[in-house]
């Protein structure tokens, strides 16, 4: 009976040494490698209801105009440092972003964390997660809003990330045919994070279950790796947005004279749009000009051809 009061005083000891170990090493860590615990969407759905957590959006504008989680609070990313004091206590806050990985929720529940201990964790899967649960969202603008369709040049939306270091504009001094062309414009940022790029929204119900294709005519100057891409996507009726293309399937980086760019995928039987467009990952200058959507022939059906506003930007 001593021998295993005494085995388990050692184990209470050797446990209590490892948290506080964990502890020292978690309060010397440096602020952009403290352990931030990660949240499923089911965990921050069932935690919400409970009343247990506060989810933080720290998207840029944007990006948060085209949806966020209902309840939530905005605190952009480039705002919190001078926040991060001041967040409202009493709950665990649950940072998300748009990512791949989280990234700017990490980076975000870190600055909090080095301002003074609290419980934070970060959305796994962050808004797009979320929204794919059907956990509940609001939408505080239209995308012709978000996008700026009417902004030369006409017809087509500029995604609205990283804007400051990027210009969107008509090139009347170089084009693949015809006067003018489309030119995305973005200074060297490494903290940028985000794609620019030129966006198209197409009617799907004449295209669902089809292959299709998109070509256009593509130069670059200076375009960091991994460059430029042409995609091909679809949004279903809940606004949901499925990739029909890879955005490495042909991209375009570096110094290049204008070449024909295609891609190809299938429109999904539920989609109700089919989106087109011209991506820039970093930074550079790119041009896009002749822009052709279309639904080959099959052997049930003619081939399709799409009517792209402004295709060539002569508008």
């Amino acid at each position: 009976m001593r021998k295993a009061i005494h085995v388990i005083a050692l184990l209470s000891a050797a446990l209590a040494f490892g948290a506080a170990a964990g502890t020292a090493r978690a309060a010397t860590a440096r602020p952009d490698t403290l352990p931030v615990p990660r949240l499923s969407v089911p965990q921050a759905l069932l935690a919400v209801t409970r009343g247990e957590v506060l989810l933080v959006d720290v998207r840029p504008a944007g990006q948060r105009a085209l949806g966020h989680v209902q309840g939530d609070i905005f605190v952009p990313l480039d705002r919190l440092s001078g926040a991060a004091k001041s967040l409202p206590a009493g709950k665990k806050l649950v940072f998300y972003c748009s990512c791949g990985a989280e990234e700017l929720a990490l980076d975000a529940a870190r600055i909090v964390l080095a301002a003074g201990p609290r419980p934070v964790a970060v959305l796994v899967g962050g808004y797009d997660g979320w929204h794919a649960a059907g956990g509940a969202v609001q939408v505080d603008a239209t995308w012709e809003e978000i996008f700026r369709v009417d902004q030369p040049p006409q017809g087509w939306g500029k995604t609205p990330v990283d804007t400051l270091r990027c210009r969107y504009a008509v090139d009347d001094s170089a084009a693949a045919q015809g006067t003018a062309s489309a030119c995305i414009t973005c200074r060297p940022d490494t903290s940028a994070r985000g794609f620019a790029g030129f966006t198209q929204k197409l009617d799907a119900r004449p295209l669902r279950g089809r292959p299709v294709t998109l070509t256009a005519m593509v130069r670059a100057r200076d375009v960091a790796k991994p460059g430029a891409f042409i995609w091909i996507g679809a949004e279903d009726v809940q606004g949901r947005v499925m990739t029909l293309t890879r955005p490495d399937a042909d991209p375009v980086a570096g110094t290049q004279d204008w070449r024909l760019l295609q891609v190809s995928g299938v429109v999904p039987p539920d989609a109700v749009k089919v989106l087109i467009g011209l991506s820039l990952v970093h930074s550079g200058r790119v041009w896009i000009d002749d822009v052709r959507f279309a639904a080959p022939e099959t052997a049930d059906l003619p081939r399709l051809r799409l009517v792209v506003s402004n295709h060539s930007f002569e508008e």
